[in-house]
């Protein structure tokens, strides 16, 4: 069994993180915290409910926080333990029974204490929050792995369309490869760089961005793309205004063949820079 020490509660866990008692002690604005008996979720020994007390009053110490018992299980530790009676609030004494019950023994307790400083919630609000974001997002993290989907149509389909034009444009291809001019060949080369790097998004697309907590590790959608699809449209257009500026010889000769038939290019683009944005934002 494994002891764990928060801000404002000491839980009791087994082996496999499953919680079986738990004692709050969750401070108003003025410092004080209402402390009452350890809630258990299974039967466990009172050396034990003992020992949760003693962390959580030294949780509270350690906090410089005050307390009002408002149990007769709390009310009993303290008429045990004068040592504590510092921690109890202005007035708290009239909690106190003057009757007091026999302390029970704390030696030979063998657990692990963890002490959790970055919780703060309590154990059921806890598990409600994990509750709603694991089931309220689920809807929306489906609907981020369709658009994903479709973002990946999206650089497939740019892909064809550019290599299916080149492939039907091969004898200009090859009058690229034989001219003694080396913007040609730069162009050419340029072309070859775009297809390898819309492949390489393509991959980049599918995947999601891997995020590690403490207890388990997670996926979500980035919207991974959306910088490739705004260059494509930004290369498309620029290449365009390229040629309507620097006129038809020299490597601009080739924009008309090569680039101004991939009309559906920019269309396609902007869908999936779109579906990007929007997958970022519903896909955590």
């Amino acid at each position: 069994m494994i002891l764990k020490v928060y801000t404002n509660q000491v839980q009791l866990k087994d082996d496999e993180d499953k919680l079986m008692a738990r004692v709050e002690f969750v401070a108003n604005e003025e410092g004080v915290c209402r402390i009452g008996d350890v809630i258990k979720e299974t039967e466990i020994s009172p050396k034990v409910e003992n020992k949760m007390m003693s962390l959580a009053l030294q949780k509270v110490r350690k906090n410089g926080q005050k307390v009002v018992p408002t149990t007769a299980f709390a009310q009993t530790w303290f008429n045990n333990h004068p040592e504590d009676r510092d921690l109890m609030a202005e007035g708290a004494d009239s909690y106190i029974s003057q009757s007091t019950a026999p302390a029970q023994a704390e030696d030979d307790i063998k657990l692990t204490v963890k002490q959790q400083e970055p919780a703060s919630l309590a154990p059921s609000q806890e598990e409600v929050k994990k509750v709603v974001k694991k089931g309220g997002h689920k809807v929306f993290r489906g609907i981020a792995r369709l658009l994903q989907l479709v973002c990946v149509i999206c650089m497939v389909a740019i892909i064809y369309f550019f290599v299916t034009n080149a492939v039907a444009n091969l004898g200009f291809i090859q009058v690229m490869i034989t001219s003694a001019g080396t913007d040609h060949k730069i162009f050419l080369g340029g072309m070859v760089a775009f297809v390898l790097f819309c492949v390489i998004e393509l991959i980049w697309i599918m995947t999601r961005k891997k995020i590690k907590t403490e207890d388990e590790v997670d996926y979500i959608d980035s919207g991974r793309g959306m910088i490739a699809f705004i260059l494509i449209l930004v290369a498309y257009f620029a290449a365009l205004f390229a040629f309507g500026t620097f006129g038809k010889t020299g490597v601009y000769q080739w924009i008309p063949h090569f680039i101004t038939p991939l009309m559906y290019v920019p269309y396609i683009a902007g869908i999936g820079a779109l579906l990007c944005i929007i997958r970022k934002i519903i896909g955590k």
